[in-house]
């Protein structure tokens, strides 16, 4: 979900005052009061928006009263900072950068030892890049401008920012090196550059005078710069089958590599029968792609498959890797590249279950796992690669009041241990989230997103955050998981070249300078002090926020599961709140809407009461609900 920032460029921190347990070892308090950060420039904001998980995520609003036993904590318009966070609660670190920074949504090695962080900025267009030695001070500090800006690692070893109206690179000190007018922009490690602009891809040591210059005649169609200083175009195309009289149209797969050297391959990929749709393409180490998508057979009516692909640097086939869950409609939600394979993230809509698929760096099926959590589905934003071979993973739940975590499975798909790390939407409570994962060479993790905890209490402004733990922590039953059940077959192959040229040559692409803004920030790293197991409230607490209510029989209308605007109402909540006194937990938070988690506990309270299992809760449901003779979860 989009969490919504109000961040000001004269930022009044007003903090939660919370008091201290004499066992506890602090440092000595530091009294700030009406901290007051100030940044005075002047800047043309650009149209644009930022390519960031965070945004395609659904703003859930909450439409109910908090409930009277949530934990609160009282307010006050003075900050209590200790001079640093109390140590053995699983974080070796964690600041908050203060005054309009917004969150941090990039982490890089920078190969002297230190890193780079690259940070949106919420008062002003532009985006913050700091450099920061391994305790998390800071070295140096930018803002540079245009907006709406992410912070990529080149391969020549410097780094871009690249938006729409121009791309920039910068060496590891924060200096300018070039900055040119296109949005797509790779130094090369032979001091050429590639720039694709639009269909137009270039690559060139002199501008006039480029080693190669192309256009491609498609839409909507994958592109993705390669590292061995070409590109990988990619698109699902269809075409007619005139060797039987029917004459049916098909889907395949098209790959255009551009290499290095500006020779061209053109292969197609697919299968005689069904239609396939390219959903992801992402680019490896090797000059090679990964390429995703699910593939839909038309006799077999809404049996859905999702494939993969390995191209290798030549454009050629390496592997190929069909996911087959039968009769579901299987949608791939995630791909990762980690060291020792790949990760498929696939959702299950009909069970509310997330599927993880490791496969090997051939395509074979590692491992699988299904996961959910005590309050139902959940989806990943974040995954990282860990040396011994496994990942951390940090995700949210989707229902209302959400809470967010961190998982850590090892190699072999099992899962290590869990912290949760924000609750949604319960007042006056931490709310921090992650938005990239660096994994460090002493074993240790960097974590990078937002919060709005200031020292020892809640802020009412969010700030960049930044944190160092400890890869350790504690099986908390938050989530489930269970062994997957996807098959493993082969549907892809190469195909005839029955799909059109769409390569011409074409003239250079005019290179032009441009003259970005950057401005020396000053930004403050306070103390946000957090807990490295479970936040405030408590796990358990979470299961019971709600009070029981008093049983009432009256069902003025028939609830169930509605799309795509859910029913909601004060029935709904006494609906919710009485399946959880039950131990129906499935439900999740009692919220007055009748989503997804309701219907599994509803179809849950169905069956086990003997009634007709179909997460529509009429008069008989009702009734049962209700009555003495109503079967708990425990039973």
């Amino acid at each position: 979900m989009i969490r919504i920032r109000f961040v000001s460029l004269a930022v009044l921190l007003s903090i939660i005052a919370i008091s201290c347990s004499a066992e506890t070892n602090r440092d000595t308090p530091v009294k700030v009061e009406n901290v007051n950060i100030t940044i005075t420039q002047n800047i043309q904001s650009t149209q644009g928006v930022l390519p960031t998980r965070t945004q395609t995520k659904q703003i859930k609003t909450a439409t109910l009263e908090p409930v009277k036993n949530t934990p609160t904590i009282q307010s006050t318009k003075t900050a209590f900072l200790p001079a640093s966070c109390p140590t053995g609660k699983g974080y070796t670190w964690s600041k908050v950068f203060s005054a309009d920074t917004s969150y941090i949504t990039d982490i890089y090695s920078s190969g002297d030892g230190n890193y780079l962080i690259g940070g949106v900025v919420d008062a002003n267009d532009g985006i913050w890049v700091a450099k920061i030695n391994p305790q998390g001070e800071l070295i140096w500090q930018k803002k540079f401008v245009p907006s709406h800006t992410r912070l990529h690692l080149a391969p020549n070893g410097n780094f871009l920012l690249s938006s729409q109206t121009g791309s920039i690179e910068i060496d590891t000190n924060g200096n300018i090196v070039q900055s040119i007018n296109m949005e797509r922009m790779q130094p090369n490690a032979d001091g050429s550059n590639t720039i694709v602009d639009g269909s137009r891809v270039m690559r060139y040591t002199n501008p006039e005078k480029p080693q190669w210059s192309y256009s491609i005649d498609k839409s909507e169609t994958f592109s993705e710069l390669s590292s061995d200083g070409g590109v990988i175009y990619a698109y699902a195309g269809s075409y007619i089958d005139k060797s039987v009289y029917w004459m049916p149209i098909y889907t395949d797969i098209k790959v255009i590599k551009i290499y290095g050297n500006g020779y061209i391959r053109q292969s197609v990929y697919g299968k005689l029968v069904g239609y396939e749709t390219l959903d992801y393409m992402t680019t490896t180490n090797d000059g090679g792609a990964i390429l995703s998508g699910t593939h839909y057979y038309e006799e077999l009516g809404i049996d859905y498959d999702i494939w993969l692909m390995k191209i290798n640097q030549s454009g050629g086939l390496s592997w190929q890797s069909t996911l087959k869950y039968p009769p579901t409609m299987d949608t791939i939600a995630g791909l990762y590249i980690l060291s020792q394979g790949y990760l498929v993230i696939s959702e299950d809509y009909i069970n509310n279950t997330l599927r993880l698929v490791k496969l090997g760096k051939n395509g074979a099926l590692a491992w699988q796992k299904q996961v959910n959590s005590i309050r139902g589905t959940i989806s990943i934003i974040a995954v990282a690669d860990m040396p011994d071979g496994g990942f951390i993973m940090y995700g949210q739940t989707q229902e209302m009041k959400g809470v967010d975590f961190l998982a850590r499975f090892n190699s072999k798909g099992e899962l290590l241990w869990e912290k949760l790390t924000s609750f949604n939407q319960i007042d006056n409570t931490p709310d921090t989230y992650v938005e990239t994962i660096f994994p460090l060479p002493d074993g240790n993790i960097l974590l990078g997103g937002s919060t709005n905890r200031l020292g020892l209490g809640v802020s009412d402004s969010y700030g960049a955050w930044l944190a160092n733990i400890k890869d350790e922590g504690e099986v908390l039953g938050f989530l489930n998981v269970s062994p997957g059940k996807f098959t493993i077959i082969n549907t892809m192959s190469n195909r005839p070249n029955n799909l059109p040229d769409e390569i011409i040559e074409s003239d250079p692409l005019t290179i032009k300078k441009i003259n970005p803004k950057v401005i020396q920030t000053t930004y403050q790293a306070l103390p946000a002090c957090l807990n490295g197991g479970v936040s405030l409230p408590t796990l358990k607490a979470l299961l019971s926020l709600t009070p029981s209510i008093t049983p009432t029989p009256s069902l003025k209308r028939d609830l169930y599961l509605t799309t795509p605007k859910c029913m909601q109402g004060a029935d709904v909540l006494l609906l919710q709140q009485r399946l959880l006194e039950l131990g129906y937990t499935e439900v999740g938070e009692p919220d007055g809407i009748f989503g997804k988690m309701t219907q599994t506990a509803v179809r849950l309270f169905q069956e086990k009461n003997g009634l007709e299992v179909d997460g529509y809760v009429g008069p008989k449901t009702w009734q049962k609900l209700f009555s003495d003779a109503a079967i708990s979860n425990d039973k």
